[in-house]
């Protein structure tokens, strides 16, 4: 198998070997092409947007490590808490977060997020960012090969003199 290549999930439960063409994101499984029809047929997912699986293989190992469901209690994340930064599930809810106030459904956050400005102003540093790191580094590599071109220059001016000195000496040497 080349790198970067995965096998459905589905398929794989039933031991048969394809490879992935999209990943959902809200069920985190990988489908092939028979497998996706399935899933967008589904009355429980077929609003459930995927992403080309290379799409999502692209992304930081960070952002691919977010899930969707708790760990201590295996649901899905339903609230956030504002409080503690953290999404939590409703038995979350009840245990850990029963003090805190402010709890928003998990949905209403993402909305928000999708049609707030925050994103575009995050793009926006990250291209700032993007375009700052390829101006250093195209100036770090233009001074590396200055670097190289004062080194060369350098010898070249060194092993003039040495051939002038050994010059000037052999004429001493003659002379006496």
């Amino acid at each position: 198998m080349a790198t970067g290549e995965k096998m459905c999930d589905i398929c794989q439960i039933r031991d048969v070997t394809v490879f992935t063409n999209d990943w959902c994101p809200e069920c985190e499984q990988s489908f092939c092409e028979p497998c996706k029809l399935y899933h967008s047929a589904s009355k429980l997912s077929k609003t459930h947007e995927t992403v080309p699986y290379e799409c999502f293989d692209k992304l930081p190992a960070v952002v691919k490590e977010i899930k969707n469901d708790c760990p201590d209690h295996d649901t899905r994340f339903e609230y956030y808490c504002s409080q503690h930064e953290l999404p939590c599930c409703v038995e979350c809810t009840k245990t850990t977060h029963s003090e805190c106030r402010h709890l928003t459904a998990m949905h209403k956050v993402v909305e928000h997020f999708k049609t707030s400005n925050a994103l575009l102003d995050f793009e926006r540093t990250l291209s700032n960012l993007l375009n700052n790191l390829s101006f250093l580094m195209k100036g770090r590599f233009d001074n590396i090969s200055l670097l190289a071109e004062e080194k060369e220059k350098c010898l070249k001016e060194i092993t003039d003199t040495k051939r002038n000195v050994i010059a000037h000496l052999d004429q001493l040497e003659t002379k006496r």
